[in-house]
């Protein structure tokens, strides 16, 4: 879902966002939500708590951090050590020089 709804952000211009459409588009929008305001728009809900959000989002992030970290380890096994430093090198790179030049 955090793919998906992050993705329809981030290509997704502010008018077309805010125009009227169909099932899926009110569906990207509610879903969307999640991501500025920690909750889930409902009909009749008034109150909410951002805590059982909060811990999802921590726990995605620990094993996010966990899954790249296990990949860094197993990748240095190789032989070719070289390899594995540029592709770690470029894959900060690569997205900061594209922030850079937006």
């Amino acid at each position: 879902m955090f793919i998906i709804t992050g993705w329809w952000q981030t290509v997704t211009t502010d008018d077309e966002k805010e125009a009227e459409g169909g099932a899926v588009h009110t569906l990207m929008q509610n879903l969307s939500n999640v991501h500025m305001n920690d909750y889930l728009p409902r009909a009749g809900a008034s109150l909410h708590s951002h805590l059982p959000f909060q811990i999802l989002v921590v726990s995605m992030c620990l094993a996010l951090m966990a899954t790249i970290t296990l990949g860094l380890v197993l990748a240095w096994q190789l032989k070719k050590k070289a390899l594995v430093i540029t592709a770690f090198a470029l894959g900060i790179l690569v997205p900061v020089l594209l922030l850079w030049l937006a």
